[in-house]
C-alpha cells in the first residue's frame, strides 16, 4: 500500500521512498521503508553530525528532550580487527555496522552500551559493539582476522526486519553496504571498502615490493595500509594493515568502535 502526503506518493507500493529528492539511494536503503498503520519513516540525519558520540562503554540515559513520537537514530560500529598472525601478515577486516531508528516511546530510560575495542597484538578480532534495549540487544560485530585467505567478511551488522507500524523500525541494508570491508590478502583487485562499516586493512604483495592501500569507508574509519611500513586502522572500526610474507610483527591495531546517536534534528 502506497503512502501519500498531501496527495504526493512518498512510499510506493514496493515500499520504496519516492518523490523525496533530498534522500539519496544509499541513505534510503539504510533508513528502510516506513511503517504502516499510521507510522512514518524518520528523516535521515546528517551522518557527519551526530547529536552525541559514545566512544567508551557506559550506560546511556535517554534525555528528557526526546518525546514519545520523536525518532532517534542509532549508528553503531564494531572494533576493527588486528592483522592476522600468519606468514602473509594479512590485514584485518573492518568492524560491522548496525543502523536503526526507534521511537522515543520504545526507548527505555537507560540503555547499556558496550563499545568494541580494536584488535591488537596479532590474530585478534575486533570487539563487538552492543546496545541493550530491555530484552533486545543490537550488535555491530567486530571485524575478523584472516588465516591466509584473500578475503573474509564479518557477519552482517544490520538487522533486516519487516516494518509493521510498531515503534521500532529497523534499517534495511545488504551485506555489501552494511558490514565492514574484508581483509586484504595477497591477491590484487580485492574490494575491501565499505559504506557503513570500517574499511578493511590491506596487506602487501608476497615479497613486500608492492604496498597496498587499505579499504575506505564512507561513514566509518578507513583500513590501514599494508607493506613494509603498515599502518593502523582508522577510528572508528577500520581494520589494521598487515605486512608481507616473512615480515616481522607489523604492530598495527584496528580502530575502536563507537555509537553515534541522532535526535532533535
Amino acid at each position: 500500500m502506497a503512502i501519500k502526503v498531501n496527495g504526493t506518493t512518498v512510499i510506493n507500493d514496493s515500499r520504496a521512498l519516492s518523490n523525496i529528492a533530498s534522500v539519496d539511494a544509499t541513505t534510503a536503503a539504510a533508513i528502510g521503508a516506513a511503517g504502516v498503520g499510521g507510522g512514518s519513516a524518520p528523516e535521515p540525519p546528517d551522518w557527519a553530525s551526530p547529536t552525541t558520540t559514545l566512544t567508551s562503554s557506559q550506560t546511556w540515559t535517554k534525555p528528557g528532550s526526546i518525546g514519545n513520537d520523536d525518532w532517534v537514530v542509532f549508528y553503531a560500529i564494531g572494533g576493527g580487527a588486528a592483522w592476522a598472525n600468519v606468514s602473509y601478515k594479512n590485514g584485518g577486516s573492518g568492524g560491522s555496522a548496525a543502523v536503526f531508528a526507534i521511537k522515543g516511546s520504545a526507548i527505555p530510560s537507560t540503555v547499556a552500551i558496550v563499545v568494541g575495542a580494536g584488535g591488537s597484538g596479532g590474530s585478534v578480532d575486533g570487539g563487538d559493539t552492543t546496545m541493550t534495549f530491555g530484552s533486545t540487544v543490537f550488535v555491530a560485530s567486530g571485524g575478523v582476522i584472516t588465516g591466509g585467505g584473500s578475503l573474509v567478511e564479518p557477519p552482517v551488522g544490520v538487522f533486516s526486519m519487516n516494518s509493521d507500524g510498531s515503534d521500532l523500525d529497523v534499517a534495511l541494508g545488504t551485506g555489501l553496504t552494511a558490514q565492514g570491508g574484508g581483509a586484504g590478502g595477497d591477491t590484487l583487485g580485492l574490494d575491501i571498502s565499505s559504506t557503513w562499516g570500517g574499511g578493511g586493512g590491506a596487506s602487501a604483495s608476497f615479497s613486500g615490493a608492492v604496498a597496498r592501500t587499505g579499504g575506505t569507508s564512507t561513514y566509518a574509519g578507513n583500513g590501514g595500509n599494508g607493506g613494509s611500513t603498515p599502518t593502523n586502522g582508522s577510528y572508528p572500526g577500520g581494520g589494521a594493515g598487515g605486512g608481507y610474507y616473512g615480515s616481522s610483527n607489523p604492530n598495527t591495531t584496528g580502530g575502536n568502535g563507537n555509537v553515534r546517536i541522532y535526535y532533535g534534528y
